[in-house]
């Protein structure tokens, strides 16, 4: 045996052409690795040709979160003013039908929202 070489770590004789296990593995390793830089290169450029660069982005991901968190405000505003308005209408005796029509709920979810709008008061 004549072809017969030590190689790896351990110094096994192997054939010839034959790195043994812990070269694969490493060959393995090392593409794997390749593969995650080159993926993450690609999110990188993804960020930057929507939003121009790291910086950018969490500028914008702040805006879009003060402009959220703005609509939310608004948005409880504008259910307290509905909701009295139910209230209001349904003193009057105006028709859950009539209601359920302009407010795009069904009449359940009418009652259960003057039910919760009395419940607060």
């Amino acid at each position: 045996m004549d072809h017969d070489r030590p190689c790896g770590i351990t110094g096994q004789l192997c054939k010839p052409g034959y790195m043994g296990k812990n070269a694969t593995a490493r060959r393995k390793t090392r593409r794997r690795e390749a593969a995650e830089q080159a993926a993450a290169a690609a999110r990188e450029q993804v960020l930057t040709d929507r939003w121009g660069s790291r910086t950018d982005a969490l500028s914008r991901l702040s805006a879009v979160s003060r402009q959220l968190e703005l609509l939310r405000a608004e948005e409880l505003a504008l259910l307290d003013e509905r909701d009295g308005l139910i209230v209001a209408l349904r003193g009057v005796n105006v028709p859950w039908t009539n209601l359920a029509g302009r407010t795009r709920l069904s009449r359940q979810a009418l009652t259960k929202r003057l039910a919760m709008t009395e419940g607060s008061d």
